[in-house]
């Protein structure tokens, strides 16, 4: 397993000392197979911030200790993973988001016409989509559509919602909710593959 640390350190008269050092794939590994409260503490910081800094695809590093699960899951665990894993990850992801639909709420067109070229997205798309969904229930539930998909980047859609103005609250919800079922979703079928 490949281990990636977190390291905080202060510099003193004789050398770096080490104030406190983070294993983020211990913890998600233990947060998976064994959750507790302050692992579910730390999955929802590492998705708030890998979801406002959108470097790694997350889900699929938190996922992946279910490879190693011994016998099958069972009901009680599967409780247990929910709150304690799928829970945080939601609440961590529509958190984290939440700078990305401002920057396409409020960025609007200039954000669109500076950045819109690293994403594909031209102003035309936008007032295109913008035509189509018009702040009704149908919008927020394509949101949590789109947030079910297990594969689905997260980033395309938090830009959409900003860019179409989605209820703020709705929003936040629906990604919560969202997130933290897609997280069950692939713990599932990748613990049924296992014991299969």
């Amino acid at each position: 397993m490949i281990h990636v640390r977190a390291v905080v350190v202060r510099n003193t008269k004789s050398a770096m000392e080490p104030i406190f050092s983070i294993d983020i794939a211990k913890i998600l590994y233990d947060a998976v197979l064994n959750p507790g409260i302050l692992s579910a503490f730390w999955i929802f910081v590492i998705f708030l911030l890998g979801e406002a800094v959108a470097f790694l695809p997350m889900l699929m590093v938190l996922t992946a200790p279910v490879f190693f699960l011994q016998g099958s899951l069972t009901f009680a665990m599967g409780v247990k993973i929910f709150f304690l894993v799928a829970v945080p990850v939601g609440l961590g992801v529509s958190i984290g988001s939440l700078w990305l639909y401002g920057l396409a709420a409020w960025g609007g067109r200039p954000a669109v016409e500076k950045f819109g070229k690293y994403i594909r997205l031209s102003w035309a798309d936008v007032e295109k989509a913008e035509a189509r969904l018009k702040n009704s229930s149908y919008d927020e539930m394509l949101l949590l559509g789109l947030r079910l998909i297990p594969f689905l980047p997260t980033l395309p859609v938090s830009v959409a919602a900003g860019f179409l103005h989605m209820r703020i609250w709705p929003y936040l919800i629906l990604t919560a909710i969202g997130m933290a079922v897609r997280t069950m979703f692939m713990i599932i079928m990748i613990a049924l593959g296992v014991s299969i």
